[in-house]
């Protein structure tokens, strides 16, 4: 593929990485007829099987990245705009940012911007330092650790890594493990030390997953808060700790605010999102983690809502008006038609499932991660993959009861 691409009206988007948080980016930019060229480092993912994208490339590492994106960049007859999707290529965009600034279009934080909200022990600092509510937190630095994480958090706690690296995927970690007590903690915690010596404690609050909540914001060149849609979770998977199974849109002025805080104080650009938690006893609002250069996971409950976030920075990129809709006054919750029927299963043998939540989501107007008839395939390749990923779902319950 090395003819020169021509898009006089319609400037292509670069999408890195389309599964995931990418396919919703794509699902968005399509609704206006944006072209799009994505990268997808892992061709087994059922994303890879859209229609949506007029090209997608694979590559096997960041160098190899690099120089087909490059290539790509010179085939364009003007600068394309830049998405991209997981915090891995945000590190890699800001990593290269010097080559490729001037050469994308796209509203981006800082590095030092980047870094205090990335990484897990700076943004604790920050937080702290700016009175943001925030759980209460360990470092753990060595082995040693683990007697002040008892001694200083209270229990539940979780213990999770600064960045969740190669090794931590590769030994099948969850995103964080939850310590019921001291004893399971001690148990467990050099196995975990083994894998990853950058770690964080910190104080469980108390909740369900419909306690998550999280405002999506877009901030332009000069720091104007283009968009902004706060929502909460009602499903994740895995049950309580995992990604959001299912979403739904609602309006939480503590999350606004303090979202809008946070970015202003930190001079933020471009894609970014707050979650957080609500103390199931005082109501109180905790950070949870900031998302930074990138949509999140259920960001398309935006855009079912009225408010699409890639086609909003698209347009303030290119100065192409879109006619991009009103908000929607009717409600449409999001589903990941991938998880939540196990997020539902897991939530009811274990007598935390909310029927009131389950039956709003599933009776009302909804919109879903993959049943989408204008792009069948990655729902397609779902159902294929979908009884080896239970029967390796079941087996791995049953050896854990044995």
């Amino acid at each position: 593929m090395n003819e020169r691409i021509e898009d006089q009206n319609m400037p292509v988007a670069i999408l890195l990485g389309i599964s995931d948080t990418g396919y919703e980016t794509a699902k968005s930019l399509t609704l206006c007829g944006i072209p799009i060229i994505a990268f997808e480092k892992d061709p087994t993912r059922p994303e890879t099987k859209t229609k949506l994208c007029r090209e997608i490339h694979f590559y096997d590492n960041e160098a190899q990245l690099l120089e087909q994106l490059l290539k790509a960049l010179d085939r364009l007859s003007q600068p394309p705009v830049l998405f991209l999707s997981g915090d891995a290529l945000v590190n890699f965009f800001n990593e290269h940012r010097n080559i490729l600034v001037g050469r994308v279009r796209v509203a981006f934080p800082e590095t030092e911007c980047v870094s205090t909200l990335l990484e897990k022990t700076r943004f604790d600092a920050f937080a702290i330092k700016h009175n943001f509510r925030v759980p209460k937190t360990v470092v753990v630095t060595n082995r040693e650790a683990l007697k002040q994480i008892v001694e200083t958090l209270s229990f539940p706690c979780v213990i999770k890594p600064t960045w969740r690296s190669s090794a931590w995927k590769k030994a099948k970690f969850p995103k964080v493990f939850v310590f019921e007590r001291p004893k399971d903690l001690k148990n467990k915690f050099g196995r975990i030390y083994d894998v990853e010596q950058d770690l964080l404690a910190q104080e469980w609050i108390p909740g369900g997953d419909a306690d998550i909540y999280f405002c999506l914001t877009y901030f332009d060149h000069g720091g104007k808060c283009l968009a902004d849609f706060t929502g909460r979770k009602l499903r994740q998977w895995p049950v309580g700790t995992g990604s959001t199974a299912c979403a739904e849109p609602v309006f939480e002025a503590n999350v606004q605010a303090e979202t809008m805080r946070l970015f202003e104080t930190s001079n933020f650009r471009g894609f970014g999102s707050v979650e957080f938690k609500r103390h199931a006893n005082t109501g109180e609002f905790f950070i949870m983690e900031p998302t930074v250069g990138r949509c999140n996971h259920q960001s398309y409950v935006a855009t079912a809502n009225g408010v699409n976030f890639p086609c909003i920075a698209y347009q303030s990129l290119t100065g192409i008006d879109l006619g991009l809709p009103e908000r929607s006054s009717c409600p449409v919750v999001w589903i990941d038609d991938q998880f939540d029927a196990l997020s539902i299963i897991v939530s009811t043998f274990t007598g935390r499932l909310n029927l009131t939540n389950l039956f709003r989501s599933y009776l009302g107007k909804k919109s879903f991660r993959f049943c989408n008839r204008r792009d069948l395939g990655p729902l397609f390749h779902v159902l294929l993959q979908a009884p080896r990923k239970l029967s390796k779902f079941v087996l791995k319950r049953l050896v854990r009861v044995t």
